[in-house]
């Protein structure tokens, strides 16, 4: 048996994917399974997973119709043989120790997953910057994540993780499988964090995040609600799970965070469309007694009651502070 399964979903990265596979079979590692997911690409990845196949025997290729990330990461957890899985985009590449490093840490502290921090990368002036999302007071430690706001407020990276694959089963922690949605790690970080009784967080970095891949998912503005979906179905796991009432009040701050970041990247009709929907959606949660001030910065929660009961104030005053001349030529106008 392998003692890590690394599972690559892929579609539509032939430019990127030679890159992103030999990086892992350079992996100081050796000792591993990889399982290429091809979701129905229309270019050359299914004869370029297949050629690394013929010449590797840890390989394994997976082909189906396109169903989507989340689908095509699930379906790779299910079928890997290792106590251990590691999840790659592959558009991205990573440090020839990784998996090494994550799984000494991954063995050393008995955690359910270890999680390192990594390098944003931009191609076009061939720059690596270290993203710096482990803060330095849980850095290179174990701990609980519910018991530390720094831990629970690390933004979405599943593919700087080594998971064990018997914690993700016992806790029943999958992507969402909404075909054509983005964002489908968001479910899947939050939930690892909120289950996790022990987490290993190393402030070294072994990834290169691509941030400007045209095909990312983040840079696409048509799908403003995933982020919804995503957390409407963290707060039915967590239900399931029976820890909800525990972590509630949490979960509506970490909802915030996520639904601020989603707007803040919007603009025009779509930011005030998705600013409704985050309008109202609150309201709802703080009718129902769920919102909780202490769980809350103290200008997140000021903000929070302005999008709930003032939202086109709120539009107005953001667009004001950020885009001052551009509001100025519109109200001339």
């Amino acid at each position: 048996m392998p003692k890590v399964s690394i599972v690559m979903p892929i579609y539509g990265v032939e430019k990127y994917l030679c890159q992103c596979v030999d990086s892992i079979l350079s992996q100081t590692l050796q000792d591993i399974e990889i399982i290429l997911v091809d979701d129905g690409s229309k270019d050359k990845c299914p004869e370029i997973c297949d050629e690394y196949a013929k010449k590797d025997s840890r390989i394994t290729v997976i082909h189906k119709e396109n169903s989507g990330y989340g689908h095509s990461i699930n379906i790779g957890i299910e079928k890997a043989q290792a106590e251990y899985i590691g999840i790659i985009d592959s558009d991205d590449w990573i440090e020839t120790d990784m998996f090494e490093t994550l799984y000494q840490h991954a063995v050393k502290s008995g955690a359910d997953f270890v999680k390192s921090d990594f390098f944003k990368y931009q191609g076009l002036k061939n720059k690596n910057q270290k993203a710096d999302i482990i803060p330095s007071d849980i850095a290179n430690s174990t701990i609980k994540p519910t018991n530390n706001l720094l831990a629970m407020n690390i933004g979405p990276s599943i593919w700087t993780g080594l998971y064990k694959k018997e914690f993700l089963i016992k806790n029943n922690i999958q992507l969402l499988e909404t075909p054509g949605a983005s964002y489908q790690d968001t479910g899947f970080h939050f939930k690892t964090l909120l289950a996790s009784e022990k987490t290993y967080f190393t402030d070294k970095p072994l990834y290169h995040y691509r941030t400007d891949n045209a095909g990312s998912s983040v840079k696409d503005t048509k799908k403003i609600f995933c982020v919804c979906d995503e957390w409407q179905s963290i707060f039915k796991w967590a239900e399931e799970q029976g820890i909800f009432n525990s972590v509630s009040g949490l979960l509506c701050a970490l909802r915030f965070n996520t639904y601020m970041w989603n707007f803040k990247r919007l603009s025009g009709k779509i930011q005030r469309q998705f600013l409704k929907r985050f309008s109202e959606e609150f309201k709802e949660l703080y009718n129902q007694g769920l919102i909780k001030k202490d769980c809350f910065k103290k200008k997140n929660y000021k903000r929070l009651m302005s999008i709930m009961f003032h939202p086109i104030g709120f539009l107005f005053l953001y667009k004001l502070k950020h885009f001052p001349n551009r509001l100025l030529k519109r109200i001339k106008r």
